[in-house]
Order: structure tokens, then sequence, then C-alpha cells
């Protein structure tokens, strides 16, 4: 694991995550390759599994034996990312071709994490939930649930025309879905079930059905998203200049590209009180970030050295 996820809280201590193991990442990959004179394209399969992964993350909650600002540190963590990937070119005619992107992938936790606390003994004006600064939660019940990072699911299309006088333009849209906000682990124990008001006993009359639609994962929105890009080179005297103008997403769109829950509420009670006026009244709901609105780019870059068969090289780069 990287620095970060080995030492609990480098602020505080130099204390090491306990019991800490190498994580193995074993992957394998096939392609399909095909060109013609007027097709070109790649069909590929992927798998890759992430074994005996470890997080370190810190954070204020409320869980089932009490309050306080902790450190999770989530261990043995499997993960399998699978998928398909499709994508081609076919030359319509000398001057326009088109392209089509399908990536298709399925990203899950394959196993139940282990979790445990960390928290500070210092103030000795708090109720301790454990002199030891040490709780171990045991299981998060993760198996299954849908790794968040980004869309699982592409597709796209592309159009570009060259003109022979060393100018392009090309437009493509772009279909996401499949994205998942990052779930809680801490919320996903036992302990969630546990009463901190009760010394840490089981709540009684839990609702099962209710605890299952809030810890159900969100699946985010699908959204389609329009790029346009132009070019435009010279050359003069030896000299190549290029310019590139881009617009992203040109309708605007507003999309959720990540998030993640949030672990201040992770026990049973605290979170039916939270989302008891429904989500958008929540004091502590999921964090969510966005993608770029409409968004501009313009590029220029200029070569100055002159050399043998410069006009030559420039014509190649440009594909004219």
């Amino acid at each position: 694991p990287t620095l970060k996820n080995s030492f609990i809280n480098v602020q505080e201590n130099n204390a090491i995550v306990p019991n800490l193991n190498q994580e193995k990442i074993l992957s394998a990959e096939a392609n399909y390759l095909i060109t013609s004179e007027k097709i070109k394209g790649r069909l590929s399969a992927y798998i890759s599994e992430f074994r005996n992964g470890t997080t370190v993350s810190s954070f204020f909650a409320e869980i089932g034996s009490g309050a306080d600002y902790f450190q999770e540190v989530v261990t043995n963590i499997d993960k399998r990312h699978l998928g398909i990937e499709l994508g081609f070119q076919y030359q319509l005619t000398s001057a326009f071709n088109t392209s089509a992107v399908i990536a298709f992938g399925q990203h899950t936790y394959t196993n139940n994490a282990n979790v445990s606390i960390n928290f500070d003994t210092s103030d000795f004006s708090e109720d301790l939930i454990n002199p030891t600064s040490f709780e171990n939660l045991g299981e998060t019940y993760i198996k299954n649930y849908k790794v968040a990072n980004g869309p699982q699911q592409a597709y796209s299309i592309g159009f570009e025309y060259k003109n022979p006088n060393y100018w392009s333009v090309n437009a493509s849209g772009n279909y996401f879905s499949n994205g998942y906000l990052a779930i809680s682990n801490i919320s996903r124990t036992s302990s969630f079930f546990n009463n901190p008001n009760d010394f840490g006993q089981p709540y009684q009359n839990v609702d099962l059905d209710l605890a299952r639609k809030l810890l159900k994962q969100e699946k985010f929105n699908p959204y389609f998203l329009v790029d346009l890009s132009a070019r435009k080179s010279w050359w003069i005297k030896g000299t190549t200049i290029k310019i590139v103008a881009s617009i992203h997403n040109l309708f605007d769109k507003t999309y959720k590209s990540g998030g993640h829950e949030q672990s201040r509420t992770a026990n049973y009670g605290a979170l039916v009180a939270d989302t008891a006026n429904g989500n958008l009244q929540r004091n502590f709901g999921p964090k969510y970030w966005y993608g770029f609105g409409r968004t501009y780019f313009i590029n220029l870059a200029v070569g100055f050295k002159k050399r043998k068969s410069s006009k030559e090289r420039f014509l190649k780069q440009n594909k004219y």
C-alpha cells in the first residue's frame, strides 16, 4: 500500500497499520485488432483482481459504541474489475471519417473487508469508547457493492472532416452511465445496529427493510456530453504553426461525476433521524462533486527549428 494507507495518523504519531500486508494485483487482457484500407478497430477484454487492499481515512462519526473523531482502517479489501471495450474508425471518404467507442465494465468488491477504528485518548474529559484507543468492528458487508471509480459504461460516436488546406473539424457525442457513490464502510458493520445512547446495546424494533433502503448504494443518473474541436496548421518557411480550439460539454450539462457517503451518521438511529425529512433536508447527506460545465480550450504550438525535409514531415504529421 501507499504511505498514506500504511500509517494510521501521521499528524500525531508514527503508528503503522497492524498486520500490514502487501497488496496484490493480478491482471489479464486480450486484444483483437483489425486493419484494412477503410476500417481500423480494436476489441479488448480485461480482468484485474485486487487483493489485500488497505485504506486509511479520518472523519467524525457516531457509531454504535459512541461518537468521536476516528481514523478508519479498512484492510483485506478485494476488488474485481472486468469489462470489454470496442473501438473502431471508418474512412467514409478521403476527407470524412467516423469513429465509435463502446466500453462496458463491472467493478465490484468481492469480499467483506475488515474495519477497525483508532481515536485519541488524551482528552480525559471525554467518555472513552475504548481506553486502548483502538476498536475492531469486524467485517464490513460490502461484497457485491460497486467500486466508485467513475462511469462503468461509456459510449461515444464521432465525426471528423479533414480539408486539404490543413484544417479539420471534429464533433463527438458521449454517453456515460453506471457511476456510483462511494459507500461508507463503517455504516455496513454490525455496529450500525448498536445504540450509542444505550451503552452499545442493539436497537429494538429495527425495520430491516428500511435499513436495506438506507444502505442501498446510490447510482448516478446517466448523462450525455457533446464536444467540438477544430484545428488549423501552417507551414511558413520552415516554421510550423498549429492552433487547436475545442469546446467540452457544449450544452453545459450538469452531472455528478463522483462523491461519497458521509460516515457521520454511522448507526441506525442517527441515519433514520437524519433522513426523516427526505434526502434534500439531510444534515449529513452524501458529498457530491460535479463535472465541468461548458469549457473552452485553445492551444497554439510553434516550431521554429528548420530541418531538412521539414515540409514533408509537416505533411506527414498532419496526415493530409
